[in-house]
């Protein structure tokens, strides 16, 4: 049995490197239904991952990777160390696959890194499963914390709103059965993003949303968006029928305190957010 002790310090966050987006499934199972997707150089919160791999230093101290195994273990983990349970020597490759030794039974191994075939992550279209990669084409990268380069981001698919900004929220609810918050006041509903910056700063912001109805697929639900008191979207109406993915380009963000709000104007619907993201221009 793999004691996951040691693995207890799972990063907590990944960025999507594959160019096409991974899928989002149910389970980890690469035969379950696909759910949703997650998008190149976007970042998730990780909620679990399944290690595959660990990278260990032989008793002759050449380094490589070990298979920890899908359907059975092969290791007791314990202290940064594992050691051979199985009945036969375990074969140890380097990321390109050629062999550099073996872990004979009983025997045991110092840990160097681990790595996670699979990943469990919050997204606005819901948790869900993905397949990181191999050791040849690793599809994501992992990280201890939120990059700095970046983005902030705001996940209104849970009850709990998770964002790296402070976000407070006015005329708003929580509809579970579809994960996401809902607008639902004219000219009262509203959202506020407040974060600082070094520096002066464009950005790109980037919404997942939709105008709702529980019948009417023409529904009309109008936002505007200031950035720092200054109007910068009127009058805008999302998709309706479908989640859209939207993108507005501002430059009014400041050294220090910066705040955005995204107000629901007069319509006949109601306005439903999934996510909103803002990526900070570094040229």
């Amino acid at each position: 049995m793999v004691c996951s002790s040691d693995m207890s310090a799972q990063p907590k966050y990944l960025e999507v490197r594959a160019s096409s987006g991974v899928a989002l499934r149910k389970s980890k199972d690469l035969s379950s239904k696909v759910i949703s997707a997650v998008y190149h150089q976007y970042q998730y919160p990780i909620i679990d991952v399944q290690a595959t791999f660990i990278q260990v230093r032989l008793l002759d101290g050449n380094i490589g990777w070990a298979y920890l195994g899908k359907n059975y273990e092969r290791f007791a983990i314990q202290n940064g160390q594992a050691t051979n349970i199985v009945d036969y020597a375990v074969p140890v490759k380097t990321k390109q696959g050629a062999l550099v030794g073996t872990i004979k039974p009983k025997a045991t191994v110092p840990i160097m890194d681990t790595w996670y075939g699979r990943a469990k992550l919050r997204t606005p279209n819901g948790d869900g499963w993905i397949y990181t990669g191999n050791l040849n084409e690793q599809n994501v990268v992992f990280l201890e914390n939120q990059s700095a380069k970046t983005t902030f981001f705001a996940d209104f698919s849970a009850s709990q709103i998770l964002s790296n900004m402070h976000v407070n929220v006015k005329q708003s609810e929580f509809f579970e059965s579809a994960g996401v918050h809902r607008l639902y006041a004219n000219n009262e509903s509203e959202i506020k993003f407040q974060f600082i910056l070094d520096s002066g700063a464009r950005a790109q912001i980037v919404l997942d949303h939709q105008s709702k109805d529980s019948e009417d697929i023409r529904a009309h639900s109008p936002i505007s968006i200031r950035v720092n008191d200054q109007l910068i979207v009127s009058e805008f109406q999302p998709a309706s029928g479908g989640f859209a993915r939207d993108q507005f380009f501002i430059s009014a963000l400041k050294s220090g305190k910066n705040t955005i709000t995204l107000s629901l104007e007069s319509g006949r619907t109601h306005y439903w957010i999934r996510s909103f993201r803002i990526y900070l221009d570094q040229s």
